[in-house]
């Protein structure tokens, strides 16, 4: 069998520091772990050509499914449902591309696996920002929805952050988290016995 060329572009580039656009040319064709790894990219900001101004709102799109690509010419854009059609705009440039027929584009599509990835890249992405409000939020998250996987990102956190409410609630997150932890673990351990 002959692997399927657009997937080895996505392999290559999901396992370098690649540009933003090979990032963009390799995600639609690229799969979940390919994805993930691009998505990671796009989150650390470790890419060859400099930054992605709009990382959190295309980690953001992809989460909630608004994240497309033009069947003809694979360009990755941001879709909005607008009547029967879809307003698209580029993800690179923010620039409005107008309407097209859904049948034009393709989402790009998550898995739960993904999801949980995109979760927190997304927490992470908040937690680095310079406003003290997107921290908040990030915290806020992180408390609605306790993760053992986001402990560690908890952690660099409260030792970073200098507001002292950010920490704060980054401190009663990271405390819920442990309890649901330890919760979830104790459940397992009484359905065992």
């Amino acid at each position: 069998a002959v692997a399927d060329p657009a997937t080895t572009v996505a392999t290559k580039v999901a396992t370098k520091v690649a540009t933003k656009e090979e990032i963009f040319k390799a995600l639609p064709k690229a799969s979940f772990a390919e994805k993930a790894a691009l998505f990671n990219q796009i989150a650390s900001g470790e890419i060859a050509s400099g930054e992605i101004k709009n990382g959190l709102a295309i980690l953001q799109a992809a989460y909630d499914g608004n994240l497309f690509y033009i069947k003809k010419g694979g360009q990755v854009v941001f879709g909005e449902k607008a009547g029967s059609n879809l307003a698209v705009t580029d993800v690179t440039t923010g620039e409005s591309l107008g309407e097209v027929k859904k049948r034009k584009v393709k989402k790009i599509t998550i898995n739960n696996s993904l999801r949980r990835d995109l979760t927190m890249l997304i927490a992470g992405y908040k937690l680095r920002s310079k406003e003290p409000e997107d921290r908040l939020q990030a915290a806020r998250d992180m408390l609605a929805v306790p993760s053992a996987e986001l402990l560690p990102m908890l952690d660099k956190a409260i030792q970073s952050e200098t507001e002292g409410a950010v920490r704060d609630l980054l401190q009663i997150a990271r405390a819920a988290t442990v309890l649901s932890d330890e919760a979830s673990e104790k459940e397992c351990s009484i359905s065992l016995t």
